[in-house]
């Protein structure tokens, strides 16, 4: 019960520090802790937390499929495109999880192409595949609200062994 406490008290520190922390606590050998780090990370708002979870999506073992098919729905509600990439990346990591995912990206650019990470990408690059009249418009929306400071995307990088 104190961990469960002590995780939920990390979302009060000020800046990004509480979000570097609770990621990092979701890859823990135990599975509490993984869990309520998870729940404690939703909690976080903004563009760097979505980024944040959606390089966890990124990074998990390919056996995670419960933590990423949760990764996936969070990243899905917070309605950021900023989760785009990494739901495409998932489609080919987490074949399971496919019309979950292509549902999130679905609701997230308006877009309806299936569970192909291939037509995703050519989508997001404005480029039609497959006799599918791409809207660049939305590829171009859903860039441009990428477009985000390196610098502030540092601390989510995988710290070297």
């Amino acid at each position: 019960a104190l961990a469960w406490y002590a995780l939920w008290a990390l979302v009060e520190l000020p800046g990004d520090a509480a979000l570097h922390a609770l990621l990092d606590l979701c890859r823990h050998p135990d599975a509490g802790i993984r869990w309520t780090a998870f729940e404690a990370a939703r909690a976080v708002p903004g563009r760097l937390a979505t980024i944040g979870l959606g390089r966890l999506l990124a990074q998990l073992p390919s056996n995670s499929a419960d933590m990423a098919a949760h990764l996936v729905l969070e990243l899905a509600v917070r309605n950021d495109p900023a989760a785009v990439p990494y739901l495409i990346d998932a489609l080919e990591r987490y074949p399971r999880l496919g019309r979950q995912t292509a549902s999130a990206l679905t609701a997230l650019t308006g877009t309806d192409l299936g569970t192909s990470a291939r037509q995703w990408r050519a989508w997001r690059r404005g480029v039609p595949e497959s006799g599918h009249v791409a809207r660049h418009d939305e590829a171009a929306r859903v860039n441009e609200l990428l477009d985000i400071d390196p610098d502030a995307l540092r601390q989510f990088e995988p710290e070297a062994p």
